[in-house]
């Protein structure tokens, strides 16, 4: 979590560092996945600001979302039940766990 300091907003930082991603071979699953987030525009997806890197790292900036999880939310709203969502998203989850595991630096 980071802090703006004119406007005092908090923001997640995703930072990766540039040796990593060659040593595991994963520069086309950082780029994808920048791509992604630039592009999605979703109330229940985390919104992309911005990106930018210096020599050893790259980082991404985006929307802090802190106080529950998305199934709990979609829950408590009436949108769907827990296991509706559940077993909805559990192929998008599994999907995301492989991506991350590909890109734990």
């Amino acid at each position: 979590m980071v802090r703006a300091k004119k406007t005092g907003v908090r923001y997640a930082l995703k930072c990766v560092r540039k040796r990593d991603v060659v040593e595991k071979n994963v520069q086309d699953a950082l780029v994808s996945e920048l791509s992604i987030l630039k592009e999605v525009d979703h109330p229940f997806i985390i919104k992309f600001v911005r990106s930018f890197r210096n020599e050893s790292r790259v980082y991404f900036l985006m929307e802090l979302v802190s106080g529950g999880e998305l199934l709990d939310a979609l829950d408590s709203l009436g949108l769907l039940k827990y296991s509706q969502a559940a077993r909805g998203l559990a192929p998008i989850r599994s999907q995301g766990s492989q991506r991350s595991d590909q890109m734990a630096l």
